[in-house]
């Protein structure tokens, strides 16, 4: 059991890596500017939009949410 919990938090957070590398390749903001518990944050509050949204939609909320996460960007 102790296990399956680890992979699913490697699979989680491998998740929002993921999620940080995209928002960094598409809106070009520095990596090490990013947050992963604020890419966490955002997406748990996006997710509900994703899940309600049509095949058309997905795509542009999917955008926003990188965008959200891109330029949420913490600032020394």
């Amino acid at each position: 059991m102790i296990r399956k919990e680890i992979y699913v938090f490697l699979l989680a957070y491998n998740l929002l890596r993921s999620l940080m590398w995209s928002a960094v390749t598409t809106y070009t903001t520095p990596p090490l500017r990013l947050s992963l518990q604020g890419t966490r944050h955002h997406l748990i509050n996006f997710i509900p939009k994703l899940l309600a949204a049509t095949s058309t939609k997905h795509l542009r909320v999917y955008r926003t949410l990188l965008k959200v996460i891109a330029h949420k960007a913490l600032i020394y």
